[in-house]
């Protein structure tokens, strides 16, 4: 069962925990800092990184999206590479850019 576990929290093609890790992680890290709060701490350690991936749309349309594809994988390898012990989790957003 843990391995069917491990592939429901895991990108296929990047190998990064997904948004459902991602969102279960938030909880668990909501109620440390509930509890620590709780009980007098002052603060618990974590940070938060968000990034995107600039020209992937170029990428994909002068390339075609197999490259994009190994744009997406030569990210994430760097990123784990750099953030090596580190839990990394990959969560896709759509930003619509709002007009005033």
């Amino acid at each position: 069962m843990e391995k069917y576990k491990i592939k429901s929290i895991t990108d296929a093609m990047t190998g990064l925990l997904n948004k459902g890790a991602y969102i279960e992680k938030e909880a668990e890290l909501t109620g440390k800092l509930i509890k620590a709060r709780e009980d007098g701490e002052d603060s618990i350690s974590f940070a938060i990184m968000s990034l995107d991936l600039n020209y992937l749309k170029k990428v994909n349309d002068n390339l075609g999206h197999e490259d994009g594809d190994r744009f997406i994988q030569t990210a994430a390898h760097i990123l784990k590479d750099a953030i090596a012990d580190q839990e990394m989790y990959e969560c896709k957003h759509k930003m619509k850019a709002e007009r005033t």
